[in-house]
């Protein structure tokens, strides 16, 4: 059997991130150089009120619809905050995690692992994108960026107060509650934010 023909195996979530990451460093990704763009792509504001208007929730139909009504969307969305972050950091990378194709085998907690990990070790700079705090993953993102003293910054390219982007997703799980959808997610992200670094020092 030749080597075209064999058959390989995924490698594990976590293999597979440090695999990702090193080849991040492979680009010149270094710690605390990158510029990351916080942006949502499966969920979002558009998606509290989509969501429960969907009777058939998990069938293929439901999820060819979220990927041309929400995820879409979210991605044409980030597009311009992107160009705008690489024209502001000529001189760094900035990371656009929408470009990310899917990945045989991950779920959404493997990416959430992955996109938090290279924030923690490598983003000194995380731009979040308008909405971003009615998504997990960019409220996981929040979490870590301010829990290694990252710059934060909104979509506008203006600071972002660590109490700020608390009040957003306090916000953002009382819209959720009210639109019947689950929030409980970003209610374990907002329990995670820990006291801002002394002096509001950022790495």
């Amino acid at each position: 059997m030749s080597e075209d023909t064999v058959s390989h195996p995924t490698p594990p979530a976590d293999a597979m991130v440090d695999a990702l990451l090193g080849f991040l460093r492979c680009l010149g990704v270094e710690d605390g150089n990158a510029v990351y763009v916080s942006a949502p792509i499966t969920t979002g504001r558009d998606f509290a009120t989509w969501y429960p208007a969907q009777a058939d929730q998990g069938t293929p139909a439901y999820w060819a619809r979220l990927r041309k009504e929400i995820i879409a969307p979210n991605l044409e969305r980030a597009r311009p905050l992107v160009r705008r972050c690489r024209a502001r950091w000529a001189d760094r990378p900035v990371v656009d995690p929408t470009m990310l194709a899917d990945i045989a085998g991950w779920h959404q907690p493997d990416y959430h692992r992955f996109w938090t990990r290279l924030v923690e070790q490598h983003a000194g700079t995380v731009v979040f994108s308008e909405g971003w705090q009615f998504s997990t993953g960019c409220a996981l993102e929040f979490v870590a960026a301010q829990r290694v003293g990252a710059e934060l910054l909104e979509h506008t390219l203006a600071p972002l107060s660590v109490e700020d982007g608390e009040r957003l997703l306090h916000d953002a799980i009382a819209a959720l509650d009210a639109a019947g959808c689950d929030s409980s997610a970003l209610g374990a992200a907002a329990r995670e934010l820990s006291p801002a670094p002394a002096g509001g020092a950022v790495r």
